[in-house]
């Protein structure tokens, strides 16, 4: 667990503090979504308070990923922290392919091509890349189980990635952002 835990943040709240974990969970931020999410009434529970509490935090998401198995099993909770390990949407570069395709689920990629980085934000992104990024993250996050369970989210910059994406019929002059799902183990893809 310690190996994977370098790609996530893991929180492990202690019982013996509830005023501590209520307030976390009483933040602006996370008592807007926890209210609001489809997923919040069945993921957050007061009863949980009642043992540890287990959760995994990532950046630019608005609610945590609650642990809800049993809490003395470490199969179990190892079995959850490799289901868990990667962001909701992975950016996909070298490094990082085949460790994101061996999870043995297909891939439903974003395809983004950033422009000239003055004209746009920090990352190179426009408005609707944006828009289209945070609508992804929203999907993985959020969506039909149906969904969720079937693919691992990823996003994949079309311009530094465009001899790869050739071979799929997708090319600079593409219409940007698009959708792959890419089922690496069949050796399928669908556009």
């Amino acid at each position: 667990a310690r190996i994977l835990q370098s790609t996530s943040t893991f929180a492990l709240l202690h019982p013996k503090h509830k005023s501590e974990v209520t307030n976390f969970f009483a933040s602006d931020s996370l008592s807007t979504s926890m209210s609001t999410s489809k997923s919040a009434s069945t993921k957050w529970d007061e009863k949980m308070l009642d043992g540890p509490l287990l959760l995994r935090i990532e950046q630019d998401t608005t609610e945590p990923i609650l642990y809800s198995g049993d809490p003395l099993s470490s199969n179990s909770v190892l079995v959850w922290i490799k289901e868990n390990y990667m962001p909701l949407v992975t950016h996909l570069e070298g490094h990082n392919f085949r460790t994101v395709t061996s999870i043995g689920k297909a891939l439903l990629i974003g395809i983004t091509y950033p422009q000239d980085q003055s004209e746009n934000d920090d990352t190179g992104h426009d408005e609707t890349t944006n828009s289209f990024i945070q609508g992804l993250r929203h999907l993985a996050q959020y969506g039909p189980e149906s969904i969720t369970k079937k693919y691992k989210f990823a996003q994949m910059n079309g311009k530094k990635f465009g001899s790869f994406l050739k071979k799929f019929n997708i090319s600079y002059t593409s219409t940007f952002p698009q959708i792959l799902v890419l089922n690496v183990q069949n050796r399928t893809y669908y556009q």
